[in-house]
């Protein structure tokens, strides 16, 4: 009995050293990659470097079209950054001043004329399409797709 004492401290004190070990490590680990992660060497979140879809290549053929590549905009950001624009849409005649909004107003004024318009022909369309012995057999619907013809 007088040596289990002894023993039993020892392999206390192995297992301590060991859990010890194990953490001081796993420390090490953790320390190793977050700096890693804060220098950018390791990236955890791939990201798509360029949008390629038909919407993002429309946005940059417009912002291309409205700037002045020929002039440094370190020199003249103005001329840089609005050449493109004023050079391309002059004031009209009909107004003092002109600018993105008044041509933005300009062009949704025009795609609801031209919804506006489909929607008024579509029934003389469909009467056109179908003819006289069509109607006469089905119910007669202005907002059915050529389809149901």
């Amino acid at each position: 009995m007088g040596n289990s004492a002894p023993v039993a401290k020892r392999t206390a004190s192995k297992a301590i050293r060991i859990a010890l070990g194990v953490l001081i490590s796993g420390i090490i680990v953790l320390g190793i990659a977050l700096f890693l992660v804060s220098q950018g060497l390791i990236n955890l979140h791939p990201k798509q470097q360029y949008c390629l879809t038909s919407e993002c290549v429309e946005a940059a053929a417009s912002i291309l079209s409205k700037i002045n590549q020929s002039v440094d905009p370190c020199e003249n950001f103005f001329r840089f950054a609005c050449d493109g624009w004023t050079s391309n849409n002059p004031i009209p005649e009909d107004s003092s001043n002109y600018g993105v909004y008044p041509w933005l107003r300009h062009n949704v004024d025009l795609k609801l004329k031209e919804q506006r318009q489909t929607i008024v022909l579509r029934p003389f369309l469909w009467i056109a399409r179908a003819g006289p012995d069509a109607i006469a057999h089905q119910e007669w619907s202005p907002f059915s797709s050529p389809q149901q013809l």
